[in-house]
C-alpha cells in the first residue's frame, strides 16, 4: 500500500506464528490500531512459499517459530518478494538477536510485550515501501526505456553520435559504427575520418573537406546533411549519408553537432541503376532513326530527339516551345487537330502526316500517335514516334507512273493494232493501184495518199514500240561501236552550233538488243536535246560499264542489279522542271509548240528501252540541262557484226500458200499480191477453220502465213498443230503487235519469221520468198 494509512484501512497480512493465542492477540492490537486486517497464519516454509504466490503487504514473523523462524522467512521473502516488508516480533530474544534480524532484511522488529508499536511501524513501513516501489518502478521504466533505446540503436541501420567541436572527439558513437566502417569509436576518435572520404555530395563550393563526422555539417547549419563515398576498413566503399544537427548549451553556445550515420549504399546504387537505366534509354531516344515528339495537351512542344529536329531540318532548341501545327503543311491543319482530339479521349493511332520544313520542302511521315496521362489519369499530351516515309512516298508515286504508263501503253497497242489493219489495207491497195496507173495526175494524188498513210503508219509503229507489243530482232551489240558509226548522222541532225562529243568507255561489255531500235532511242534523244538549245550548247554521249546494286534495284521498280552497260546523253539545255520529268514519257506529252511535235519520241525510247530488259532515267532541273541515262543488262557473248545484206526485188513463186487472217479486207488484200506473183493462196479467217482445210486438202501445203492473234486459236498454235501433221511446211507470222502470252518479252519463237503490219506488196512478197527459202521447218 503507497502513500499515508489513515481510518480503518484494510490490510492484507501474512503472518508466520506458530501460537494461535499470540496470533489472536495481534489481529486485535492492529485492529485497534485502525487496521482491518486480512490474515493467513502460516508456520511451515511450504506454507510460506504457496502464501508468496498471492499478493500481500506486509509480512510479521515470530522469530522464534520452530518451524520457519524469522531468520529463514526473511531469506525465502527477499528471494521472492524483495519489496515485500517483513517485521519481526518477540517475546524473549535479546538485542543481539534482533539487530541480526535487522541486518538480514527485517524492515523492523517489535517485542510482543509492546505491540502498541506495531501499528506505527507498519504504517511506516508501507509508506516506505510505497516511496520505493514508485522509485523502483521509475527506474525500472527508465531502465526498460533505455533497453529499448539501445536495442534500436544497436539493430538499426543507423548510427548515432555526438561531436565535441572543441575537442573534436565522440562521446558517443552508436554501436553499429563498427558494422558500417569497420572502425571502432576509439579509432574514429583517434582522426583519420577525412582521408576515408572519397566524394562528399552536396558539399557547398569552397567548403574544405571535413576533419570529423558531423564537423562540416554542424559548424555550418542548424541542420544540415551531406553523403560520403567512404572506404572502410577493409577497403570498401560504402554511401554514408550523414545528418546532423548543432548542439548547444543552455545559453545558446555551439558545443558541437548531433547527427545520424545512415548506410544509403543500396540507395545510391539503385539511384546509380536509374541513373545508368535513363542514359541508355536517352541515348536510344536520342540516336533512334525515328523521331520522338511530345506535345502537351495544346499540341505545344515539350520535347523532341535529335533526329526528329533533323528531319525537319531544324535545331532541337528551335522546335521547343513551339507549336506543333507551326510544323504541319497548311492543307493538313484540320486533319491534325481532329486527329490530336481522338488522342485526348485515349486512342491511339497510327496516321500519316505532311510536315513542312523551312525550306518549303514537305517530309511525309508515319506518325505512331500515343495519348499520355498524369497519376490522376487526365491527358496531358501525346508521344509520337515519327518515321520517314518520303522514300516510301517516291516508290509509290514511281510505281503510280508506271502503272500508268503501263495502262497508255496497253490502250495505245490496241488502237495501233487495229489501226494497223487499216493500214495495210490502204498501203497495199494504195501501192498496187500505183504498179497499174499510168495517168500522172492520178498518181500523183496518189502518192501523196499512199504518203500519208506510210506516216501514219509510223505513228502506229511508235505507239507499239511504246506499248512494247514491238515485235524486236535482239542481236549482241557492241554499244560503243553503234554510238561511233552513228556519230556522223548525228552530227548532221543536231546541226553545227550544237558541239558533239562522243566518249566511249574501253573494254565496254555487250548488250543484247535490236539494233536499229538503239540507233532510233539514240536519234530520238538527240533531237529532243537540239530542240532544248535553240541557240547552240553541247551535247555528250557516253558509255560505260556499271553495277546496279540491291538498293538502286530496290530504288526503281522493275531494275535487276548486276551489271549492265550505261549510254548516257545529256545537253546542256533549258533544262526541265520537276512536273515535266514526271510526264517526260507519257506518250502525246510535250512542251513544244502545237505541230512541233507528236510527243512520241521519248515514249518510243522508253518503250524500246523497256522491251530490251533496260531501265532509262532522267535528270533535269531547269537552266542546268538534261541528262537521260540508260542501262542495258550485259550479257558475255560476242558482238555479232551489224551488216545489211543487199536489197533485192521480189521474186515470185508457185507455191501453195495457207494464209490466215481475221481481217478480211487484209486477207483479201494478202490474198490478191500472193496470186499476181504466182502463188496458190487457200484462206482461212481463223485458226481452226485453217486446221480443218489443211486437213481436209490431200496436196501439198508449203507455207502457212498467219496472223499472230486471233480469236480461238492463236497463230503460233496454229503453227505449231499444223507442224506436227506437215512437217515440211513453213511458217510465216504477221502481226501488229505480239503478246507477250505468244511471243515472250517481244522475242520470236526459235526458226521463225516475221512481217510488221502494215507492209506493202514488196515486203510481204520478199517475206515470203524468205520464209520458203530457209532451210528446215
Amino acid at each position: 500500500m503507497a502513500g499515508k494509512i489513515t481510518g480503518a484501512d484494510p490490510l492484507r497480512v501474512l503472518l508466520i506464528e506458530d501460537s494461535q493465542p499470540d496470533a489472536e492477540r495481534l489481529e486485535r492490537e492492529l485492529r485497534g490500531q485502525s487496521f482491518d486486517p486480512r490474515f493467513r497464519r502460516i508456520e511451515t516454509e511450504e506454507e510460506l512459499g504457496e502464501a508468496l504466490n498471492e499478493a500481500w503487504e506486509v509480512v510479521i514473523a515470530d522469530y522464534s517459530a520452530p518451524a520457519c523462524g524469522a531468520l529463514r522467512a526473511l531469506a525465502i521473502v527477499k528471494e521472492r518478494a524483495p519489496d515485500l516488508p517483513v517485521i519481526v516480533v518477540s517475546g524473549h530474544v535479546g538485542d543481539d538477536a534482533l539487530v541480526g534480524a535487522m541486518k538480514a532484511g527485517a524492515a523492523d522488529y517489535v517485542m510482543k510485550g509492546h505491540l502498541s508499536r506495531l501499528g506505527p511501524a507498519i504504517r511506516r513501513e508501507l509508506e516506505d515501501a510505497g516511496s520505493l516501489r514508485s522509485q523502483r518502478e521509475t527506474e525500472r521504466a527508465r531502465r526498460a526505456a533505455e533497453e529499448r533505446f539501445r536495442f534500436v540503436v544497436e539493430n538499426t541501420g543507423e548510427v548515432l553520435y555526438r561531436l565535441h567541436f572543441d575537442t573534436m572527439t565522440y562521446d558517443y558513437i552508436g554501436p553499429g559504427l563498427e558494422r558500417l566502417t569497420g572502425f571502432t569509436a576509439d579509432e574514429m576518435n583517434a582522426g583519420g575520418f577525412a582521408i576515408r572520404i572519397v566524394r562528399i555530395d552536396h558539399q557547398p563550393d569552397g567548403s574544405p573537406r571535413p576533419k570529423a563526422l558531423g564537423e562540416w555539417s554542424g559548424r555550418k547549419a542548424e541542420d544540415s546533411w551531406a553523403d560520403y563515398l567512404f572506404r572502410t576498413k577493409s577497403g570498401e566503399l560504402r554511401w554514408l549519408s550523414d545528418h546532423s544537427s548543432a548542439w548547444r548549451d543552455d545559453q545558446g553556445s555551439l558545443l558541437g553537432s548531433v547527427g545520424v550515420l545512415t548506410d544509403i549504399t543500396e540507395r545510391k546504387r539503385a539511384e546509380e541503376a536509374l541513373r545508368k537505366s535513363e542514359e541508355r534509354y536517352r541515348q536510344i531516344v536520342e540516336t533512334a532513326h525515328e523521331g520522338v515528339w511530345v506535345i502537351d495537351g495544346s499540341g505545344t512542344t515539350t520535347y523532341v530527339n535529335h533526329r526528329m529536329a533533323e528531319l525537319l531540318g531544324l535545331g532541337v532548341e528551335e522546335m521547343s516551345g513551339r507549336s506543333l501545327y507551326e510544323f504541319v503543311d497548311e492543307a493538313a491543319k484540320d486533319e491534325v487537330r481532329a486527329q490530336l482530339r481522338q488522342r485526348s479521349s485515349g486512342v491511339a493511332a497510327q496516321l500519316e502526316f505532311c510536315f513542312r520544313r523551312p525550306d518549303g520542302s514537305p517530309l511525309w511521315t508515319l506518325l505512331s500517335a500515343s495519348p499520355m496521362f498524369d497519376e490522376n489519369g487526365s491527358f496531358v499530351g501525346t508521344l509520337a514516334m515519327v518515321a520517314d516515309i518520303r522514300y516510301r512516298k517516291l516508290l509509290e508515286e514511281q510505281l503510280r507512273q508506271s502503272q500508268k504508263m503501263e495502262a497508255v501503253g496497253r490502250l495505245a497497242g490496241g488502237i495501233a493494232h487495229d489501226f494497223n489493219n487499216l493500214l495495210g489495207v490502204i498501203l497495199g491497195y494504195g501501192d498496187l493501184l500505183l504498179r497499174r496507173i499510168q495517168d500522172e495526175s492520178l498518181r500523183t494524188r496518189l502518192e501523196q495518199m499512199v504518203k500519208a498513210g506510210e506516216r501514219a503508219a509510223v505513228l502506229t509503229r511508235q505507239l507499239l514500240v511504246f506499248s512494247r507489243k514491238q515485235v524486236l530482232e535482239p542481236r549482241v551489240l557492241d554499244l560503243g561501236f553503234l554510238v561511233t558509226e552513228m556519230e556522223k548522222l548525228l552530227g548532221r541532225l543536231i546541226g553545227e552550233d550544237v558541239h558533239l562529243n562522243v566518249i566511249t568507255a574501253d573494254g565496254l561489255g555487250r548488250v543484247r538488243a535490236d539494233a536499229g531500235q538503239l540507233e532510233q532511242v539514240l536519234m530520238n534523244l538527240a533531237l529532243n536535246a537540239r530542240d532544248a538549245m535553240p541557240t547552240g550548247g553541247r551535247l555528250t554521249i557516253e558509255t560505260a560499264n556499271v553495277a546496279l546494286d540491291e538498293s538502286y534495284a530496290a530504288a526503281h521498280p522493275g531494275v535487276t542489279p548486276g551489271p549492265h552497260v550505261m549510254m548516257a546523253v545529256s545537253d546542256t539545255g533549258s533544262g526541265m522542271n520537276a512536273d515535266t520529268v514526271r510526264r517526260v514519257f507519257e506518250p502525246f506529252f510535250t512542251t513544244k509548240k502545237p505541230g512541233q511535235g507528236t510527243g512520241l519520241g521519248l515514249a518510243t525510247a522508253y518503250g524500246i528501252v523497256k522491251q530490251s530488259g533496260g531501265h532509262i532515267e532522267v535528270y533535269s532541273e531547269p537552266g542546268h540541262g538534261t541528262s537521260f541515262k540508260i542501262y542495258l543488262p550485259r550479257v558475255d557473248e560476242e558482238a555479232e557484226p551489224l551488216v545489211a545484206g543487199p536489197k533485192l526485188a521480189p521474186p515470185r513463186g508457185t507455191e501453195r500458200v495457207l494464209l490466215v487472217e481475221d481481217d478480211q479486207a487484209l486477207r483479201q488484200l494478202a490474198r490478191q499480191i500472193l496470186e499476181e506473183h504466182g502463188y496458190a493462196v487457200i484462206e482461212a479467217l481463223s485458226g481452226l477453220p485453217a486446221l480443218e482445210q489443211a486437213k481436209a486438202y490431200a496436196g501439198p501445203i508449203h507455207l502457212v502465213l498467219t496472223d499472230v492473234v486471233m480469236p480461238g486459236m492463236g497463230g503460233r498454235e496454229l503453227a505449231e498443230r499444223l507442224s506436227a501433221v506437215r512437217a515440211e511446211l513453213k511458217v510465216l507470222f504477221m502481226s501488229g503487235y505480239t503478246e507477250e502470252a505468244i511471243v515472250r518479252h517481244g522475242v520470236l519463237p526459235e526458226g521463225s519469221v516475221f512481217i510488221q503490219k502494215p507492209f506493202g506488196p514488196d515486203s510481204l512478197l520478199t517475206k515470203v520468198r524468205e520464209a520458203l527459202d530457209r532451210a528446215g521447218g
